[in-house]
């Protein structure tokens, strides 16, 4: 234990000892015309070798786009960023250091919305698919066994809720490639019903079935 700790004292002596790396500001400006300043390393400490020296590593755009992620809430798949007076847009695996930016650079900020919509989309698919085709297999058993779905209107709202079940896991199973790019809208819509209706029935019924 005591060589351990003699050795993370090691690791933290040198880490502190490190030279901190300057920075840039960047002017970024959006396409609604809201203008922030992000600073950025040139590069920073990765990780720690088995000596415990930090191993640096250059900033690139995908970097950068993650602080404007934290900075403007948008999120990083759908960012296009584009340099002052440049008409291509900044790929995210080259470095701050090849792109040229230097201090006080103004970028532009362009969201794509389809981006925005397939990504969010694949966040709705990896959290909600299993749960509604778990519910979905399970209505034919709720309809022939409670009593209140033996009645005309507790039926009907049954089929209702299956016919908008499948609705969803339809937009769900759709994929960029063949299907045109539906509404943010939509998509909460779709998100709140499997949050607030779809999800208590699954996390009531999975326990004591195989989804």
């Amino acid at each position: 234990m005591q060589a351990s700790n003699a050795e993370i004292e090691q690791r933290l002596e040198k880490l502190c000892g490190v030279t901190k790396p300057g920075h840039v500001t960047i002017q970024l400006i959006s396409a609604s015309g809201n203008t922030y300043q992000l600073p950025i390393q040139p590069s920073f400490i990765q990780c720690l070798d088995e000596k415990g020296n930090p191993h640096r590593t250059l900033t690139t755009i995908a970097d950068v786009k993650g602080k404007v992620e934290e900075t403007c809430g948008i999120d990083a798949v759908s960012q296009m960023l584009f340099r002052d007076n440049a008409d291509d847009e900044l790929e995210d695996d080259v470095t701050i250091e090849d792109c040229g930016l230097i201090d006080d650079q103004t970028m532009y900020l362009v969201v794509d919305t389809d981006r925005m919509y397939w990504y969010q989309h694949s966040k709705l698919v990896g959290q909600y698919k299993l749960p509604i085709v778990h519910v979905i297999r399970l209505m034919p058993e709720f309809m022939n066994s409670d009593e209140q779905s033996q009645s005309p209107k507790g039926r009907s709202r049954l089929i209702e809720f299956l016919r908008n079940c499948r609705k969803a896991l339809g937009l769900m199973l759709e994929r960029p490639a063949v299907h045109k790019v539906r509404s943010l809208k939509d998509l909460r819509q779709i998100e709140r019903f499997l949050r607030e209706v779809v999800m208590p029935i699954y996390e009531a019924t999975s326990g004591s079935h195989s989804p």
